[in-house]
């Protein structure tokens, strides 16, 4: 085990590198300059100019690409992702871990809200195959996944932050959290916290609902559901002792697939929700070519995910016995 783990962490330097190399040079190539985006509110064309040829000099921007993208992993390589393109100036990691605990949370509440959801949908689909029931929570599922997470969002704060007003339009918290007593606080950061969550998960959701229905239907048709059967199990026995557990392989293993999507989704979600996360960080730096940001945050965002393809293949081995990692 120890052997594998020491593999896959080799493996991932790497994979990080291509990763970051590639999104050095997309970010370069696309349209748009930091510095000509920094004074493109100044009125004199010549002190514009000069100011511009400046900051591309402080920036680092006048170098060569290549020479730009080895002198960012020599910072990297101390853990130094620079100071930000930003008026405030303000070093990138300062920036980003003044955020990232806000992304964690929205991204578990939404991991949680799938699997407490998905899950025992999946299973009485399976059980309750061909009914009527199970036909129409089908609909609804189709729905929520092929509806636009944005169009959802929008839809919601419609009804629930204008119309009802029964939750809040944006922000993680009310304008008197400072005021209010510890338990107090602790639901008004629920409450926040509900919308984006919701738009964040449908489509994991009824995606992993789906897989999961299909999964149990092929396990409830083989032989040793039989066997269980005829031996006198009780129907509870046979679904969550044997059926069930013989399904989680599929759930492990969407279990990758799923934090990239939602930590691609906390982009868009924290945008329209107001929510002081990460990727609300990063679609700023974005439109202001914040390239230090945009960096930092594909780094921390590529770690995440191949942390979470390595806790999936070390789940594979306690969900099936028959599975050794070597």
């Amino acid at each position: 085990m120890l052997d594998y783990l020491l593999r896959r962490i080799m493996l991932m330097i790497p994979t990080l590198l291509g990763i970051t190399l590639i999104t050095f040079a997309i970010i370069h190539l696309a349209p748009g300059d930091p510095a000509e985006l920094s004074t493109g509110g100044m009125m004199n064309a010549e002190s514009s100019k000069k100011i511009v040829m400046q900051m591309r000099e402080l920036y680092g921007l006048d170098k060569p690409i290549l020479v730009q993208y080895i002198d960012w992993l020599k910072r990297l390589a101390r853990f130094d992702f620079g100071d930000s393109f930003a008026p405030d100036g303000r070093p990138v990691a300062e920036k980003i871990l003044s955020r990232l605990p806000n992304t964690i949370i929205l991204n578990i509440a939404s991991i949680l809200l799938i699997y407490i959801i998905a899950v025992p949908i999946g299973i009485f689909s399976a059980v309750k195959h061909n009914s009527t029931t199970e036909r129409i929570i089908g609909v609804f599922l189709f729905m929520f996944y092929s509806a636009p997470g944005f169009w959802v969002a929008l839809m919601l704060l419609k009804y629930f932050g204008v119309h009802w007003g029964v939750l809040p339009l944006g922000g993680m918290e009310s304008d008197i959290y400072d005021l209010m007593p510890t338990w107090t606080r602790f639901w008004d950061r629920v409450h926040h916290l509900i919308l984006p969550t919701v738009c964040l998960s449908l489509g994991a959701l009824a995606g992993l609902s789906r897989y999961m229905r299909g999964s149990m239907l092929e396990n409830i048709r083989q032989d040793y559901v039989r066997t269980a059967r005829a031996k006198g199990l009780s129907e509870f026995k046979v679904i969550f002792k044997h059926v069930l557990r013989n399904s989680l392989i599929t759930i492990v293993t969407l279990f990758a697939g799923i934090l990239p999507g939602l930590i691609g989704g906390s982009v868009i979600m924290e945008s329209i929700f107001s929510w002081p996360g990460v990727g609300r960080l990063f679609f700023t730096a974005l439109q202001m070519r914040d390239y230090p940001v945009i960096m930092a945050s594909t780094v921390i965002s590529a770690t995440l995910v191949l942390v979470a393809l390595l806790i999936t293949d070390l789940l594979y081995s306690l969900v099936d016995p028959r599975i050794r990692l070597k």
